[in-house]
């Protein structure tokens, strides 16, 4: 899996260029005239359609033909290609915590809500995306840098916006299937076309993907571990009654079933051979000196650091048969998302409503008995609300303005989780610690705007601005017996305002 990683990085930084500036189809056929044209790439990174080459962002743009020659097939690809952006599974695909966390220019963190988020069609997107079909995208921009101003919340480091290719006039289909080592297999189709000419179409789409494991679990002498499936249903309209009016909704339907992954707890001391201790990765610790009073003082400015080797584990245990006193998988996951789009122009002016609904259940368990001992067991749902309108000014116009208004409700849906010792207790009933939250929910409203102002043929003023305040609400309690019901609302919600300005002179 490696080598495959390898060769398809290497291969595909030839291709790298398409982020930024694509070839023309006809490329070839000018370059035998000496002149060479360069596709105009169209991005909407401020709520516009902008050519790439004036949008003073840092922007990497994949369009279609450049995710398909480029194999892209899901989100840790695309970072592999984008300069600036990583995303790592941290404990495979489960949901929730330090799990499929974006990190742009570096900004990251452990705890709390990710500082990069992705959005569909530019409706943002809180729940999972691992499992997000890169099939059928017209494009994928990652902008760099903080896009608070007209993106609000979560996106302090960046943002990741999936632009859906929408069916059309055009009649087309296609299926594509694969397969691969560690009982790997891969099938998708789809198929478009006209309902009715010139006023509606539609797109059908399913997938399967499955991967049986790398890795053998030691508690059952069984290659299974990093076992994964997923299973995908989708469907698009887009309705253009008139010129100026048009209506698009997308929608999709996942299934996520996976095992266990490979997981070691690194804790083992000096004394363990087969596992370093923590001490021999902080090799360089402060020097103590005697002072005063019999204290000791650091002699120098040092407060240690990660330094050499850590040793790999010789085998893996995964135990799914003491979370709860039943077996589970490491997860199991359903997920609906709905977006509807609607385009209005009025006078060249241009009226806009985006509308994204997610509901997903989830279910999270993992156990490590050896080495080291540590189970989690996690359960639960959510549902996402947003809703987005917003006025653009002529694209033409030597002033141009766009002012808009957001509404977005995250609401919790029975969620508890738990972790323990299994070295110690088989179940998490005896555990010390159980978050169990009922209706809890965070409220964001905003209203932003922006403009662009041409000073003279060469020179433009951009401004943009945004207020938004949102609210916490907490419903919990701590709770010894995850299956005992407990609501306690905390006594007062939390509210945030924040004001989010951005100049440009280009």
């Amino acid at each position: 899996m490696l080598i495959k990683k390898l060769m398809s990085t290497t291969a595909l930084l030839a291709i790298a260029a398409t982020t930024t500036v694509s070839w023309s189809a006809g490329a070839q056929d000018a370059a035998a005239d000496d002149d060479l044209s360069l596709e105009e790439i169209i991005v909407t990174a401020r709520k516009r359609s902008e050519n790439l080459r004036d949008v003073p962002l840092a922007i990497t743009a994949f369009t279609a033909d450049a995710i398909e020659r480029s194999r892209i097939q899901d989100v840790q690809d695309l970072a592999l290609l984008t300069p600036g952006f990583s995303f790592r599974e941290g404990f495979g695909r489960a949901t929730g915590g330090a799990n499929n966390r974006p990190a742009i220019r570096g900004m990251s963190n452990i705890l709390g809500s990710p500082n990069a988020s992705f959005f569909v069609d530019g409706v943002y997107v809180s729940g999972p995306i691992t499992s997000y079909d890169l099939n059928n995208v017209e494009r994928v921009e990652v902008v760099r840098g903080p896009q608070s101003a007209l993106f609000g919340r979560g996106t302090i480091a960046g943002s990741v916006n999936f632009i859906t290719a929408r069916p059309g006039n055009e009649f087309n289909g296609r299926i594509s299937a694969e397969a691969g080592d560690h009982d790997h297999y891969e099938v998708r189709g789809r198929v478009s076309g006209p309902l009715v000419e010139d006023k509606v179409a539609y797109e059908l789409s399913a997938s399967f993907y499955t991967f049986g494991g790398d890795y053998i679990n030691n508690v059952n002498g069984r290659k299974e571990l990093g076992d994964e499936e997923t299973k995908m249903i989708g469907g698009k309209l887009n309705f253009t009654p008139t010129e100026k009016l048009s209506v698009y909704f997308d929608f999709a339907y996942s299934e996520d079933s996976d095992l266990g992954f490979a997981y070691g707890l690194w804790n083992g001391g000096d004394d363990d051979e087969s596992i370093q201790g923590a001490n021999q990765v902080n090799c360089f610790e402060p020097s103590l000196a005697p002072g005063f009073f019999g204290l000791t003082f650091g002699a120098n400015r040092s407060r240690g650091y990660y330094c050499g080797e850590i040793g790999s584990f010789d085998s893996y245990y995964y135990d799914l048969s003491g979370t709860n006193g039943e077996t589970a998988r490491g997860v199991e996951r359903d997920s609906f998302r709905a977006t509807a789009v609607i385009d209005y122009d009025i006078n060249d002016f241009t009226l806009t409503s985006l509308t994204g609904y997610t509901d997903f259940n989830f279910q999270n368990a993992f156990g490590a008995v050896n080495p080291g001992g540590f189970a989690s067991f996690s359960r639960g749902g959510r549902k996402y609300f947003s809703e987005e309108l917003r006025l653009a000014s002529p694209a033409e116009d030597r002033l141009r303005w766009l002012v808009g208004a957001y509404y977005f409700k995250d609401s919790a849906q029975d969620n508890f989780s738990t972790s323990w010792d299994p070295l110690v207790s088989p179940s998490p009933v005896n555990s010390d610690v159980v978050l169990q939250a009922n209706d809890s929910f965070v409220r964001n409203v905003a209203v932003f705007g922006s403009f662009d102002y041409d000073v003279m043929e060469n020179l433009v003023l951009s401004a943009e601005l945004r207020w938004q305040e949102e609210t916490i609400h907490l419903a919990g309690a701590d709770i010894d017996d995850p299956l005992t019901p407990a609501l306690l609302d905390a006594p007062d919600d939390l509210k945030f305002n924040a004001t989010l300005p951005r100049f440009a002179l280009r």
